[in-house]
Formats: C-alpha cells, structure tokens, sequence
C-alpha cells in the first residue's frame, strides 16, 4: 500500500508522462491490480485510440486521487458485481468516471457514524483544477461518480464555462 502510494506520486510528478494516453494506461493498470485485490470484477470504457494530448502533472495527480478514493468507497461500501471506468477526452476536457453496481445510498441523507470526507475530498481536488465532481446514486442503485476538468491551462479556465 504505501509503495503503491509512494509509486503513483512519482508517476503523477514525472514530466515523461505528462499526456493523456500515459494517463489512460497507468490509471487502468493502477484500477486492474486495486480490483483485482479486492475481489472486483472490472470494465473499462476507454477509447482504443486517445489523442496524443498534454495533461499537466497536477491535473495527472488529481485525477488518480480522486478514482483511488473512489475505488477505495466501492470496495468498502458497495458490494458490487460490478464496477465499470470510463476515460473520455473531447472538446478540450477530460472525463473520468466510476460506477458501481453495488448498494447504492442516498447521497442527501445523513451518515450513521461516518462522515462524507471522501466526498468533499473528490469534490475539492476537481475544484483545485478547474473541474467538476458528480455523483448520482440511490439506495439499490449502485452509484456513478464522474471526475470532469479541462485538459490544459486550469487555472486559466472562467468557472461558468465548466457550469
């Protein structure tokens, strides 16, 4: 676990990698071992060819956080079949998204002896790179995150172009 950690902080701050297809492929790999560890069966949605495009090393880094902690949500919560993850890149913007086929919750209701800091934290790191956090979920239903930020030049971007 910590080399793991310590392993994807070298990656996510290593120049080398700083594009899409590199993201796509560690991210995959990284989701592949974490699912396989924990006795989920995978699907990825990921086009065959991604465009050759830059992504910079925090927006990398942000983006693995945020579906290692959501894979890390399904695998305590979830109690899934199935868990699928997409990576789609268009109109400047990269979309990454995790859903489960699991219990589901309703996300309005209040935690019994918990906190929602895993939330709060995938929707923070999305908002400190210019991006958005969605989840839709209902008890029974599984739940579906999706991580969404502009490909180049975050902090550039006006917030009502990512509304």
């Amino acid at each position: 676990p910590l080399f793991r950690s310590v392993d994807g902080i070298v990656w996510a701050t290593n120049p080398a990698n700083d594009n899409l297809r590199h993201f796509a492929s560690y991210l995959t790999e990284y989701s592949a071992k974490f699912c396989e560890a924990a006795g989920l069966r995978v699907r990825f949605d990921v086009p065959p060819q991604l465009p050759e495009l830059a992504l910079a090393g925090k927006v990398r880094h942000h983006f693995l956080m945020a579906v290692r902690e959501a894979l890390h949500n399904v695998a305590k919560h979830a109690g899934p079949s199935l868990v699928r993850i997409g990576i789609v890149a268009g109109d400047g913007r990269l979309r990454v998204s995790v859903q489960d086929d699991g219990r589901g919750f309703d996300p309005g209701a209040p935690v019994a002896g918990g906190t929602r800091e895993g939330i709060e934290n995938m929707r923070r790191r999305m908002e400190e790179i210019g991006g958005e956090f969605c989840l839709e979920s209902r008890p029974g239903g599984g739940a579906r995150l999706e991580f969404c930020a502009p490909l180049a030049h975050p902090a550039l971007c006006d917030k009502a172009e990512r509304g």
